[in-house]
């Protein structure tokens, strides 16, 4: 998708074309969406001089040490040494409307509509210093990629999410080679860790109703909604990934750059918390609901980045950016693999697991494996697992 916005460093009064063109750019820049790479959360604003043009033209303009991010190659042109340190700030606001959210045993879901506004900050630092007048090297540190949403606690849909937050850091050092007057080449690695924390209830009151039976259940307490615990799912991950920028320059006026950068793939790995009420120890007695090891993967795309930078006159820039991404790149995160998660079938196997616990997507219901030997039909617990698919409607 293509971003078009004029910079103008200087009043345009007494130019009215220019003054024309500049709102309609500006316009049909508003006008357009940002990029929603990955699932929307890519972060392409590195800079606060990035962020007055809406990253137009970034991998064409070496204006800053930031640089090393939108155009490695571009640190060729910048004079001295220099360190680059902004932050943008992140608002994230939400709604929700229950149009019939019901809980894991299907009655209506108990609680509130849990929408919370959220701000955190984007950080950055980016350096750059010439070993010669051919040579730069540069380093950055920055968050391409993130996004977080927490919802209340006692939300109708507590049980299929609390909160989830997606963090990465990148440590990418760079470097640079000056061909000569016109032509510049970069590289970098990209040294990139990534956070994955999620947390959801779980309501062990209707566990123990679609398990054990009501009976037993109610002269424990544990009845549905009333007895809460939760699941808190914590991994992260190391890898490495690399870009590869060039920078042509034709004359002073035109600068036209192209920047790439690697998918790179994560195998998260990390622990799960259970949060068991007291009321549920007979359920954990078995050995249900202990805290175990996780494992799940996660690709961020490959990013591909042109810019053109034009100089109209001592008053007027022209800067255009087309930004790209690999869509067969750009993956969800997989199904979250438990390595001690069983639940109890028929005669008190465990061959299940279970279904909310599992996977992001609450369609896929496993089957209970083997047959119970003494019926010769499907274990119970797969309708006992069907049933803790929480329905949210929005």
């Amino acid at each position: 998708m293509a971003r078009i916005i004029e910079k103008c460093s200087r009043n345009l009064a007494g130019r009215p074309w220019k003054l024309a063109v500049a709102g309609i750019v500006a316009l049909v820049s508003a006008g357009a969406p940002h990029p929603a790479f990955a699932g929307a959360f890519l972060n392409d604003i590195q800079s606060t001089g990035a962020a007055s043009v809406s990253t137009a033209g970034q991998t064409a303009i070496a204006e800053d040490a930031a640089t090393v991010y939108y155009n490695p190659a571009g640190m060729t042109l910048l004079d001295g040494a220099q360190i680059l340190v902004s932050s943008g700030f992140v608002l994230i606001s939400t709604s929700f409307e229950n149009k019939g959210t019901t809980a894991p045993l299907g009655d209506p879901a108990h609680g509130s509509t849990g929408a919370k506004d959220q701000i955190f900050p984007v950080p950055s630092l980016f350096a750059t210093a010439p070993l010669s007048n051919r040579l730069t090297v540069g380093l950055g540190l920055f968050a391409p990629f993130g996004q977080a949403n927490k919802y209340a606690s006692d939300w109708v849909g507590r049980y299929q999410l609390q909160s989830i937050s997606l963090k990465t850091i990148d440590i990418d050092p760079t470097i640079a080679y000056r061909v000569d007057d016109s032509f510049s080449l970069g590289a970098g690695l990209d040294i990139q860790y990534a956070h994955l924390k999620r947390k959801n209830a779980i309501d062990f009151g209707a566990f123990c109703f679609a398990v054990i039976g009501p009976a037993n259940c109610s002269g424990q307490g544990l009845l549905p909604q009333s007895q809460d615990g939760q699941l808190g799912v914590d991994a992260d991950d190391w890898n490495v990934g690399f870009n590869l920028s060039a920078l042509y320059n034709i004359g002073e006026a035109t600068h036209i750059g192209l920047n790439y950068r690697s998918a790179v793939r994560h195998d998260f790995s990390g622990d799960a918390d259970f949060t068991v009420p007291t009321a549920a120890g007979l359920l954990t007695a078995s050995g249900l609901f202990q805290d175990t090891s996780v494992h799940t993967t996660m690709t961020f795309p490959e990013l591909i980045t042109l810019g053109l930078s034009q100089k109209i006159d001592e008053s007027l820039t022209l800067s255009i950016g087309l930004d790209g991404a690999a869509s067969n790149r750009s993956r969800s995160i997989s199904a979250i693999r438990f390595s001690r998660l069983k639940a109890l079938c028929s005669i008190g196997k465990t061959a299940s697991v279970l279904p909310w616990a599992v996977s992001t997507d609450s369609t896929k219901i496993p089957t209970c494996a083997p047959a119970s030997p003494l019926t010769n039909r499907p274990s119970p617990m797969r309708s006992a697992a069907q049933i803790f698919r929480t329905r949210t409607k929005s």
